[in-house]
C-alpha cells in the first residue's frame, strides 16, 4: 500500500483517524502503532519478521541505554544501535548492486549460448 492509493486514502486513513481521535489520550500512541505495522505489514509483508526485529532490538538497546549510568556505556550502546540499523539498510539497500555480477544475465560472465 502506498500513501496515494485508493486502499490508503480512502479506506485506511479514515479508518486510523477515526479510531485514533475515539481512542483515550493514553492509547493514541498504541493506535498510531498499531496502524504503522499493519501499513507495513500490507507493503511489504516478506520484511516484516526483520522490522519486528529490529524494533525489538531498538527497544532492548535504548532500555540499556537508560539503565547504564556512565556515559561511556551510553555511547557505546548508541554506537551498537546506529552500527545495527546502518548494517540492515547498507544490505537491503545495497545487496543487489554487490550481487548483479554473480548473476547470469550479467555482461561480466560468459552467456549460455
Amino acid at each position: 500500500m502506498v500513501f496515494s492509493s485508493i486502499v490508503f486514502i480512502f479506506y485506511f486513513l479514515p479508518v486510523v483517524l477515526l479510531v485514533y481521535y475515539l481512542a483515550p489520550d493514553k492509547a493514541k500512541n498504541v493506535v498510531l502503532l498499531i496502524a504503522s505495522l499493519v501499513f507495513y505489514a500490507w507493503g511489504a509483508p516478506d520484511f516484516f519478521p526483520i522490522f519486528i526485529a529490529s524494533m525489538i532490538c531498538n527497544f532492548l538497546i535504548t532500555n540499556k541505554m537508560h539503565n547504564t549510568e556512565a556515559p561511556k556505556g551510553r555511547k557505546g550502546w548508541l554506537a551498537v544501535s546506529i552500527v545495527l540499523n546502518i548494517s540492515l539498510l547498507a544490505y537491503f539497500k545495497y545487496m543487489n548492486l554487490l550481487m548483479w555480477p554473480c548473476r547470469s544475465e550479467s555482461p561480466f560472465l560468459p552467456s549460455n549460448q
